[in-house]
């Protein structure tokens, strides 16, 4: 089955789950990782052992079909609940592995498939879609009604000048989990202050996030541009930007090249393509073309593995966020510049 979007709050928060195969997707992926965790803390509690979660990847089912079906029906080694997480999840690959799930849903574990913003022609989301066992849960950006309640929850506790909540809209993105980690910082910043939230605290905790673009690193990075995309993160940074929101905006710009792949397969242009994307000026759609180029698929898969490792390593808590970043865009401006025999 696959839930309305204005639904999933619901459906997750309902008392029993029926199903065992959970199809994430759309264009917020913070969103969609965001409720991938939320599935499989309720599913396994706040601390599970290590042997209850395996996480699998489009490239390891790609190498190795039968991975998945062999990880669902293997008992744990301690009994109990065990989760699969699959991310990459709209790649062919996983839609293929996981077909015969779907029509025999496994008993001895449950399986989070994590994708991007699929079409609903995409094999996973119709197999969701006509599964009684499965269910496909939809991430589209929050609406202003969605911000200024994610606002609420975030900052529970503190009060807020209208003028400071404002000024914390404007700075929030399309990306719930980045926006979620933003506001806790914020309100770590006001712990044990009694005063309200004031613009001032804002500017301080939050910066100016307009005045460094995500799109401009990623632009820089993808054309091999290091030294520009390394002076971008670095001004990125020092105005208070979480970092991980740059590692999702380069995992966003690779799931753009998909989205002009998938229109020049149905027959369109490259400019008709790279135009649908809506990326702004013509400078920057013939940019864009130029990355076409330089990113055939194989070398969009190394990209994409390097982006999850990244935020990996950034949630682990152990990691310097910048040198993580900066290692990030090292190897994506080597590989851009790395040019393949063909296309």
């Amino acid at each position: 089955m696959e839930v309305k979007p204005w639904e999933v709050d619901r459906y997750l928060g309902g008392p029993d789950w029926p199903h065992r195969l959970f199809v994430i997707y759309g264009p917020d992926t913070g969103l969609v990782r965001e409720r991938a965790e939320r599935i499989a803390k309720r599913l396994l509690g706040d601390n599970p052992d290590p042997f209850q979660i395996v996480r699998l990847d489009a490239d390891m089912l790609s190498d190795d079909p039968s991975r998945l079906s062999d990880e669902t029906n293997q008992i744990g080694m301690f009994g109990g609940e065990r989760v699969i997480r699959v991310a990459d999840a709209g790649q062919a690959a996983v839609g293929a592995a996981a077909a015969a799930l779907f029509e025999t849903p496994p008993d001895a574990a449950a399986v989070i498939f994590e994708a991007g913003d699929i079409k609903p022609s995409n094999r996973l989301r119709k197999l969701a879609k006509d599964s009684k066992a499965a269910v496909a849960l939809p991430c589209y950006p929050d609406g202003a009604q969605d911000l200024d309640r994610l606002i609420g929850e975030a900052l529970s506790g503190l009060r807020v000048d209208p003028a400071a909540r404002a000024m914390i809209a404007r700075r929030l993105g399309p990306d719930r989990q980045a926006n979620r980690q933003m506001l806790e910082t914020l309100a770590t910043y006001k712990l044990g202050d009694d005063s309200p939230v004031t613009e001032p605290d804002v500017a301080a905790v939050l910066g100016d996030q307009s005045a460094v673009g995500f799109d401009a690193i990623a632009f820089a990075a993808f054309e091999g541009r290091t030294a520009d995309a390394l002076a971008l993160l670095d001004k990125s940074l020092a105005e208070k930007t979480p970092a991980m929101l740059v590692t999702l905006s380069l995992a966003r710009h690779i799931e753009k090249f998909d989205e002009a792949d998938a229109q020049m397969e149905q027959g369109k242009s490259t400019d008709q393509a790279v135009g649908a994307l809506r990326l702004g000026p013509k400078d920057r759609q013939a940019a864009f073309r130029r990355q076409l180029g330089l990113w055939p698929s194989r070398k969009r898969a190394l990209a994409r593995r390097l982006c999850i490792e990244a935020d990996i390593d950034m949630r682990g808590g152990d990691a310097d966020d910048r040198i993580v970043c900066r290692n990030l865009l090292l190897r994506l401006g080597a590989a851009a510049l790395h040019r393949p025999a063909s296309r």
